[in-house]
């Protein structure tokens, strides 16, 4: 799969990213939601998974993903916070969001989510 990651977190971002590269995936990522924004209309042919963290300076993940969504966008998202709020379960019900990554979170939960996008 080819997965965007986003996270203002160097430690996160680069956790993800090597991960998901060990395991066979193509992985770009942004260290915040502008960034991902440029690289999710940049990378041809297109993101299987979008993951991002909620709160970011400059664009937070929920911006960011109701940009993708305007487009007519469905890919797959799938979001990383450090607690669960009320904004966060309405933008899952309103944009689609896959899963909701709470920090901290293990392989195993990085595992789950892409084996709701398996066939």
């Amino acid at each position: 799969m080819n997965i965007l990651c986003i996270d203002d977190e160097p430690g996160i971002l680069q956790m993800l990213t090597q991960y998901l590269t060990m395991i066979g995936h193509t992985v770009k990522s942004a260290d915040d939601g502008e960034e991902g924004w440029r690289e999710f209309n940049s990378f041809q042919p297109g993101f299987d998974l979008v993951i991002t963290d909620v709160r970011m300076p400059r664009m937070t993940g929920l911006q960011l993903l109701g940009k993708i969504r305007n487009l007519g966008i469905d890919t797959p998202v799938a979001v990383i916070a450090g607690h669960s709020d009320t904004e966060i379960a309405e933008a899952a019900r309103e944009f689609g969001i896959l899963k909701i990554l709470a920090k901290p979170f293990t392989f195993e939960d990085v595992d789950e989510v892409l084996s709701l996008l398996s066939p």
